[in-house]
């Protein structure tokens, strides 16, 4: 294998975006350089991008967390710390990894009624308070990233 291969980097972005109790989105964008072994390893075996995906979330685990003053996604309290979800989209023309961090409070309830909604679909984004409106906007979203996601494996 020639070193200018081995010396080779793929640009990876991390995309998380994190909605609070108000409804807020924030949306971050952040360039990450994967050396080619590692992004071939990951592209090839699931685990792999899971675990570089991860390893990249939590990277930028106390930014997020420290970069505004967050509130439950639950019960609206002071949010202490982030429930992340990072997905790799690696196949794509730029390679992705998605996330939507989830703010929750020290309560144990909040997390698991988090994990419970984010399982249930449309990563936690509904529950009983939400509006048609936001409704709307998350399948909208949804649908935008399906169709990114389309485009860029065509």
């Amino acid at each position: 294998m020639s070193s200018r291969r081995l010396l080779r980097k793929h640009n990876v972005w991390y995309q998380p975006k994190i909605r609070d109790w108000d409804g807020k989105e924030t949306s971050y964008t952040f360039q990450h350089h994967i050396p080619h072994e590692a992004f071939g390893q990951a592209v090839a075996k699931p685990d792999a991008a899971n675990a570089l995906a991860q390893d990249i979330a939590l990277e930028h685990y106390d930014e997020l967390l420290t970069d505004r003053h967050w509130r439950c996604c639950n019960c609206g309290g002071t949010a202490s710390r982030l429930v992340m979800h990072p997905l790799p989209y690696l196949h794509l023309v730029q390679p992705t990894i998605a996330d939507m961090p989830a703010p929750v409070c020290p309560s144990s309830y909040c997390e698991k009624a988090h994990l419970e909604q984010y399982r249930n679909g449309l990563g936690g984004v509904l529950n009983e308070r939400v509006h048609t409106k936001s409704v709307v906007a998350a399948v909208a979203a949804l649908m935008a990233l399906a169709v990114v996601i389309g485009i860029s494996v065509i």
